[in-house]
């Protein structure tokens, strides 16, 4: 099954207990926000080894060059360590802007739930990123875990590649019936 279609269903089973729990027991609560908190030094404690590991392994080995971007810049291949560090920060910036968002939708609107969806979500990704796979479990770097790896296209990228695909279709037009449609 695929880490979206988990996590999809990981949220809605979440969403459902959630409604099973008395958040209105302040001891409840406070034992939701302890465990939430745990959860996430539990990642940030992963994240931090995995980033230790790479500094003490300093793979300068060259990754193939990627496809040029921007042709005035020169087309430098980066090294294992540097892909690596890029991921990592990617990772960690993922990790502290969804600890942001849940401390602005449980201070700020008082929303129980995401504290609990968010005390499951981020150590099942933590420990499927592929850094941690490589640097935590040790496993070989061959097969899905073979570099450079993509990164995953995000919200903008997706909206942008339906809206090419929109003015795609209206620069060329739509054949109807024989007739052109604008």
């Amino acid at each position: 099954m695929k880490p979206q279609m988990q996590n999809i269903i990981i949220m809605a089973s979440a969403i459902v207990a959630s409604t099973q729990i008395p958040f209105k027991d302040p001891n409840v609560l406070n034992a939701a926000r302890t465990i939430y908190i745990f959860i996430n030094l539990i990642v940030l404690a992963i994240l931090a080894y995995t980033r230790l590991r790479i500094a003490q392994q300093k793979d300068t080995t060259l990754l193939p060059p990627p496809p040029p971007f921007k042709p005035d810049k020169p087309n430098k291949p980066p090294t294992i360590q540097t892909h690596d560090l890029h991921h990592f920060t990617s990772l960690l910036k993922s990790q502290v802007t969804s600890m942001l968002m849940v401390a602005l939708m449980h201070l700020y609107f008082r929303l129980p739930t995401p504290l609990v969806i968010q005390s499951i979500l981020p150590i099942k990704n933590a420990l499927e990123s592929n850094l941690v796979k490589i640097y935590v479990f040790g496993r070989p770097a061959v097969g899905e875990l073979k570099r450079p790896w993509k990164d995953g296209a995000g919200f903008v990228e997706a909206v942008g590649a339906v809206g090419a695909v929109f003015r795609g279709g209206k620069e060329k037009g739509i054949e109807e019936g024989g007739k052109k449609v604008q």
